[in-house]
C-alpha cells in the first residue's frame, strides 16, 4: 500500500517512509505464468502558496501485465484532481 509523503507497505509486511524524487519500479513479478510491473513517480511537495518543500508525494502510477494491458494514473498539473491518462487493454 502507498499513502502520504510517501509511506510504503511491502508485500512481506515491512513499512517504510521514502522521500526519493523520481521514477521507480515498485513491484516486478516475472514467473512462467505471470508478468506484472508497477511503476511510480514522485514529485516535490508544495505548500498552499506554491512554495516547494523538502518532501515528496506520489504523483503517478503505471502498471502493465503479461497481456500487454496497461494503465497510468496521475495527478493533474495543479494537483487538485487525479486522472487516468492512459489505458490500453489487450484481449
Amino acid at each position: 500500500w502507498f499513502f502520504g509523503d510517501p509511506h510504503i507497505g511491502t508485500l512481506d509486511g515491512h513499512q517504510y517512509t521514502f522521500n526519493g524524487y523520481g521514477e521507480y519500479t515498485m513491484m516486478k513479478i516475472n514467473t512462467n505464468s505471470t508478468q506484472f510491473e508497477l511503476q511510480a513517480r514522485t514529485d516535490l511537495t508544495t505548500n498552499q502558496n506554491g512554495t516547494t518543500i523538502n518532501a515528496t508525494i506520489f504523483s503517478a502510477f503505471a502498471a502493465r501485465d503479461q497481456s500487454g494491458a496497461s494503465v497510468q494514473f496521475e495527478m493533474s498539473r495543479n494537483r487538485d484532481s487525479k486522472q487516468i491518462s492512459h489505458l490500453e487493454i489487450h484481449y
